[in-house]
């Protein structure tokens, strides 16, 4: 067995331990009065993308001219302080088109919200607090151990079964006496609770104070944003829950909502009124010493079938009659799963800190990620702030791509496949955008998106707004997954449709110029401002490399499944007549 353990509080969300079954997620950190899960679920989204200060997104024409023809230059992503080299044939234009995105640079979101929290209250006032905390990797379980000098201890395991989404908490309690224990008090308690969402300036200022960092400035002070609404305690069928609801999207007319809802045994339940912080939180308590029980906290959304009510009511059926049963089966389930997993990716190397980060990475991998649900940006679910930043990072030139690289290498078809639901999103919006932005067919992959519907261009204007590079770099997964599979029924129903688009994106985008070859324009790399240099973004390796790849999987995919004739040679003519921009002798590659 691979273990993590811990001999001492871990005081950050960030650096604590973890569990899940790919969808549910929990980070265990404490206090220096209490042990505490925080939870975190990969489809708790703030959706809102309000375009209503947004002016019409960049055509691909406009930007050409402003590179070429009027030397653009411009300096931030929010204020572009964009001037014309050259002179503005619309000066007012000019500047919108080289200013920040005002749905991305001045809102804080889209972005994923962090679930809540549950607490262990330790009893007070008992001297000598030890606490050893063991994650077993193999069994996707962990168990803490809390003692004081007086002999009192409370053991804890706790887990994520692979289904429903929830936390479940065991604790027996050793040597609680009268000689022992403080005072009057219970030695478990539970608190469970949802605070309410702060305004954007606030969380500013607080991450400022604790960090120096000054994160999401140009969504401070603008009048126009909003936290969500607060969370509330009521009951669901004679459930207590907690409720957090958002506002109205476009899949959700009435708004996303989600619950946590507690299932206990030994202790009882009591609603808190809130006070001025207006947060919503449940207390389980005792009104007498309860030496051993278990705790699961539910967390039912709007994406569960029927809804978080009808989800809610599954659970519940589930846990009636024998409860310590379904529990014990949970456990069972958790193990089974974990060890199923592990057969897939067990390894022994010599470097036994490399082995160590093996295990620890997949294992935080396969707790946050699966194949059913979609993905996480760069942000974990059970570790992010009440704003996100970067918008829960779901860019595409690294950020989203770099978890999945070693995931079909370890075996892992299932946490590789999850890149893929949050992808038929951006997918779908680049269909839009290449049509009404770039003239193109197929579909022009963004810098950014989100893992849901959206009504418009996610960052419209800036010279980030239109770069052509990160298309092929997506279409390089989906060869990728049909590379380590040969699963030929998987490329014609998901992943030949996208190789195509990326590429037909790209046949439309090359043009060819007087010397018979065709080139890349505009489109500038990596991450940069305009320079008045046309020259930055016209045929730029990181665009050329990923059309050219693209473009020959495509090909490749085509011969394979049989199919497009016609578009196979437009490809195989663009690659015959695309401009080198590499040396590959010097470069010591191959072609």
């Amino acid at each position: 067995m691979h273990t993590t353990e811990l001999n001492y509080p871990v005081l950050e969300h960030e650096e604590g331990l973890l569990l899940g079954n790919g969808d549910l997620s929990v980070s265990i950190y404490q206090a220096s009065d209490r042990i505490i899960w925080r939870f975190g679920k990969n489809d708790v989204w703030d959706r809102r993308l309000d375009l209503s200060d947004c002016p019409k997104p960049a055509h691909i024409d406009e930007i050409a001219r402003g590179v070429k023809d009027e030397g653009w230059v411009n300096s931030g992503f929010v204020d572009g302080h964009g001037q014309a080299g050259q002179g503005a044939s619309d000066p007012q234009r000019m500047r919108e088109l080289c200013d920040g995105w005002p749905a991305y640079a001045r809102r804080p979101y889209p972005c994923p919200k962090p679930v809540g929290e549950l607490a262990l209250h330790l009893p007070a006032d008992q001297s000598g607090f030890r606490i050893q905390q063991r994650l077993t990797i193999e069994q996707n379980t962990v168990t803490i151990r809390c003692s004081w000098d007086s002999g009192a201890v409370i053991n804890l395991e706790c887990f994520v079964p692979p289904s429903p989404n929830v936390l479940v908490v065991t604790w027996t309690v050793e040597n609680w006496t009268e000689e022992t224990a403080t005072a009057y008090q219970v030695p478990v308690w539970f608190s469970l609770y949802r605070w309410n969402d702060p305004t954007i300036e606030a969380f500013v200022s607080d991450l400022f104070a604790r960090t120096r960092f000054r994160a999401l400035s140009g969504a401070v002070n603008t009048g126009r944003t909003s936290p969500l609404p607060v969370p509330v305690v009521r009951e669901v069928d004679g459930q207590p829950i907690i409720e957090q609801s958002f506002p109205p999207d476009l899949r959700f007319a009435g708004g996303f909502r989600y619950y946590l809802a507690p299932f206990v045994s030994g202790l009882t339940l009591e609603a808190i009124k809130p006070g001025a912080s207006d947060e919503a939180r449940l207390h389980i308590k005792g009104d007498y010493t309860v030496v051993e029980g278990w705790l699961a906290v539910a967390v039912p959304t709007s994406t569960d079938a029927g809804g978080a009510d009808a989800e809610l009511a599954r659970i519940v059926a589930t846990l009636q009659g024998t409860p310590s049963e379904i529990i014990t089966q949970w456990r069972r389930d958790t193990e089974m799963r974990a060890q199923a997993f592990w057969h897939q990716s067990s390894v022994s190397i010599a470097d036994t800190f490399m082995e160590r980060v093996w295990y620890e990475t997949l294992h935080a991998r396969r707790c946050a990620y699966r194949s059913s649900v979609i993905a996480p940006g760069l942000m974990m679910p059970s570790t992010v702030g009440d704003y996100s930043l970067w918008h829960g990072d779901y860019h595409t030139n690294y950020n989203y791509q770099s978890p999945f690289w070693g995931d079909y290498t370890a075996n892992q078809i299932d946490l590789g496949d999850a890149f893929f639901p949050g992808m038929r999103y951006i997918i779908e919006i680049g269909r839009k955008l290449s049509r009404d932005w770039w003239n193109c067919r197929g579909t022009f992959i963004h810098l950014t998106g989100y893992p849901f519907e959206i009504e418009g261009d996610p960052y419209g204007t800036g010279p980030l707004s239109r770069l052509a590079y990160m298309t092929g770099w997506i279409a390089s997964h989906y060869w990728w997954r049909y590379v380590y599979t040969m699963d030929t029924e998987w490329l014609v129903d998901e992943g030949y449709p996208v190789i195509r688009d990326c590429a037909l994106f790209y046949t439309d985008f090359l043009e060819k110029w007087d010397d018979d070859l065709y080139h890349a324009f505009p489109s500038g790399q990596g991450e940069s401002f305009f320079t008045g240099s046309s020259v930055d973004y016209t045929d730029r390796p990181q665009v050329i490399r990923h059309i050219r790849y693209c473009l020959q999987k495509a090909l490749e995919a085509a011969e394979i499944l049989d199919t497009d004739d016609d578009l196979a040679a437009q490809w195989r003519q663009r690659l015959d007549r695309l401009v080198v921009v590499d040396d590959l002798d010097a470069l010591s590659f191959s072609d």
